[in-house]
Order: C-alpha cells, then structure tokens, then sequence
C-alpha cells in the first residue's frame, strides 16, 4: 500500500476570504492556537499530515479545496538510504573477502607433469565459463535496460492519458459554463420580451381608456347641447304661442277663455315635456358618469394585472438565475473534485515509476556485484592452475598471494 504526505504552503484559492480560510482550518486540523495559523499560512511548506493511505488523503485533499486552500500530496518514503560520511552503504548478502583466500599449495613436480594437460583443459573451461557469465550479464544489463526504457514509456502514456483527461474535462466544464450562459442571455432575451409587450400591452390599455373618457366627455358635452337647444326651441314656441293668443284675443275676443284655457294647457304640456327632457338628459349624465367610472375602474383592474404579472415574470427570472448560477458553481466544484483526483493518480504514477527505476538499479547493482565476484574466483582459480603449472614459481607465495588478491575491476 502507498502512503502520502499533506502538505501546505499558504496559498489560498482567489476570490477566497484568507481570513476565513484560516478560520475553517483552525476548525478542520482542531488547532486552538493562533500562532501555530499564522505559521502555517506564512508561506513556508509544512507537512500537516503524514503517512496517509490513498482514500484519506484524498479526502483532506477535497476538504481544502473546499475550503479555498490549494494543498499538495506528495508519496511518503517507505525505505530511507542509510548514509555514513556521504556515502551509500549498500547491503548484499554474499560478499567476496579476497584477504581470506589461502595461498595455493605447491604440488609435486611428478603430479604437476602429470595434472598439465588436464590443467589446459580447466583453463579453457573456465574461460568459456568466463565469457558465458560476461554475455549474459551483458544480456540482463540489457533486459533490464529494455524494462527500464518500456517503464518508462508506459509511465509517459499513462501521463499522456491524465493530460488528456484534464483537457477533456476543462473542455467539458467550459461548453456547460457557455450553455448556462447562453441559457442566461435567452432567459433575459425573453423576459426584455416579455417585459416590452406589457409595457405595449399597458400604454393600449391606457390610450384606450382615454379615448373611452374622450369620447364619453363629448356625448355628455352633446347631450347638454341637445338640452340647451331644446330649451330654447321650447322658448322660441312659447313666445310665438303667446303672440298668437294676444292676436287672437284681438280678433276672437269672445273666444278669450277657450284660447285661455288652451294656451295654459298647452303651457303645461310643454312644462311637462321641458321636465322630462330635463331629467333624461339628468339619467343620460349619470348614466354617462358611472360608465365612465366603470371603464376607469376596469382599466385601473387591468393595470394591477399587468404589474402582477411584470412582478411574476421577475421572481421568476430571478429564481431562473438563481438556479443558473448554482449549476455554474456545481460545475466549478466538479472541475475542483476532478483535478484533485487527477493529481493524486499522477502522483500515485510517479511513485511506481521511482519505485521502478530503483528496483531496476538495485538488480543492476547486484547483478555487477556478482559478475565481479565470478570473475575474482575465476581469476583465483586460474592463478591457482598456473601455479600448478609452474612449480617452480611456487618459492615465492606472498607474490602470489598478492596477484590472487588483486581485484579484476577498479
């Protein structure tokens, strides 16, 4: 299982309250002293938590996005090296002490006569064997070099495919942020709309209301003109009746009382008429009047309409709004969450490449270790055989023991 630091430098998301910030920290990590906030968000990086496994260490990663810092994982060391003066001490469990190995013995001259051919034999053996351990330690230098290389390709692919992931869903994220935009201009296209054919709407409703009152104010206008020519014209009958009977009470003298009496009735037939054309145009006015309190309080009715419905149609672009900007925030959240996954899976990458590369290294080493362990022993063994071979050089073994102890690779 790999395991991953937290760790922090102060950087704090914009459009993002530091103080705030500091706040929800102090609550997340329970940290009660200022100081120790102040430290933290000073700029320097601190490790915050260490040796987390993968799932919690994504989920204080989310946590400090959420609350507006911009925090970093990085893979925890299993195995540090162990240093002594600045050099690497490297462990194996097969070491070749070359001051250990015994000087040859010398052999009779009878049986190294007789062990020469058989000596010739070793030597070529062991040369064979010689070059067999050299090509194939070159052969796994180059194995392990092709699995090295192919490591690498597959860690560079697997780099490849998150970039392109992230650019996928960068792409992704922004057509949804030009939807939701484009979905804005048409609510406010239409509510423009809508708010330009109510205000249409209205100044009909008021032009027409005003050409009701125009034209209710000219028939009352023309019924007291009606009523004025009538009074009149009931005058002018009057006088000409009274004109008649005065020409008549001349010629017809004895007929004065008829006339008399006629005239008065007629007086009052038209008193009577004057009295009902006064009180129909009186009913014609006040019938006038409340259908013009009538139209006013219809259009009045409708106007209150008209606002109501202006006042619907902006809590409703509001709410529209509204929603259209907690999807836009839903989908930064979502760009937030996708990124830190994304970096987590590059990081557990790069951890397996490293890891990878210094298994690679480490077989290498031994691998070298070994060869040069063969070779001494071979090297040794040949000494050995040539000392077989020559007896004669047998008088001098610290010289040979030297030669044997001398190391093949520097």
């Amino acid at each position: 299982m790999k395991f991953f630091d937290l760790t922090f430098s102060g950087a704090v998301l914009p459009e993002r309250d530091p103080r705030q910030v500091k706040q929800a920290f102090a609550r997340l990590f329970s940290i009660r002293d200022s100081a120790l906030i102040e430290e933290i968000f000073s700029g320097k990086t601190v490790i915050l938590r260490h040796s987390l496994d993968r799932k919690t260490a994504a989920d204080y990663f989310r946590k400090i996005n959420l609350l507006g810092g911009q925090a970093t994982l990085v893979t925890s060391p299993k195995h540090r090296a162990v240093h002594r003066d600045e050099v690497l001490i490297l462990e194996s469990g097969n070491h070749c002490d070359p001051q250990n190995s015994s000087a040859p013995v010398p052999e009779q001259a009878d049986k190294a006569n007789t062990n020469r051919t058989s000596n010739k034999q070793e030597l070529s053996r062991l040369a064979a064997l010689t070059a067999q351990a050299t090509q194939k330690s070159q052969l796994m230098a180059a194995k392990l070099q092709r699995q090295k290389e192919q490591f690498d390709r597959i860690a560079a692919e697997e780099l490849e495919k998150i970039e392109q992931l992230k650019r996928a869903t960068r792409i992704s994220v922004q057509q949804d942020l030009v939807e939701l935009k484009t979905l804005e201009k048409t609510a406010s296209q239409s509510a423009s709309t809508r708010m330009s054919e109510l205000e249409e709407q209205k100044t009909f409703s008021k032009n027409r209301a005003d050409c009701d009152i125009a034209r209710l104010e000219t028939l009352v206008a023309k019924s007291r003109t009606d009523k004025t020519a009538s009074t009149e014209q009931i005058n002018q009958r009057l006088q000409e009746t009274r004109r008649t009977t005065e020409e008549e009470i001349s010629r017809l003298h004895q007929l004065l009382h008829d006339t008399q009496h006629r005239a008065e009735i007629d007086i009052a037939e038209l008193e009577q008429q004057l009295q009902k054309v006064k009180l129909h145009s009186q009913l014609e006015i006040e019938e006038l009047g409340n259908q013009k309190n009538e139209n006013l309080g219809a259009m009045e009715k409708e106007l209150k309409e008209l606002e109501r419905q202006q006042q619907a149609t902006q809590k409703q672009l509001a709410l529209h709004t509204a929603g259209l900007q907690q999807r836009g925030q839903h989908a930064q959240t979502r760009e937030r969450e996708e990124v830190s996954r994304l970096q987590v899976m590059a990081a557990d990458i790069k951890s397996k490449r490293d890891q990878g590369i210094a298994s690679v290294e480490k077989s290498l080493n031994q691998l070298t270790m070994h060869t040069q362990a063969t070779l001494q022993h071979l090297h040794t063994s040949e000494l050995e055989i040539k000392h077989r071979q020559n007896p004669e050089g047998s008088n001098n073994p610290t010289d040979s023991s030297r030669e044997a102890q001398a190391p093949l690779f520097t």
